[in-house]
């Protein structure tokens, strides 16, 4: 029950709505980092899926890619 209580942790919601443009950017910026570390551990979680991308979808559909 007393977890009920407990102010509630920042979030980016909160800091966009409560925090101050200082504090906005620092939670953007981290969390670019964050990103950025998880994209080059896990490069194949990251990579997007052919039919997701413009090209990918041309393709399987037998329409021209253009360039």
């Amino acid at each position: 029950m007393r977890a009920a209580h407990r102010a509630p942790q920042p979030t980016r919601e909160g800091t966009f709505f409560h925090g101050s443009r200082q504090a906005l950017l620092n939670h953007t910026e981290r969390m670019l980092q964050l990103e950025r570390e998880y994209a080059s551990r896990f490069p194949e979680r990251t990579k997007a899926d052919a039919l997701r991308t413009r090209k990918g979808s041309r393709t399987e559909a037998g329409q021209p890619t253009g360039r």
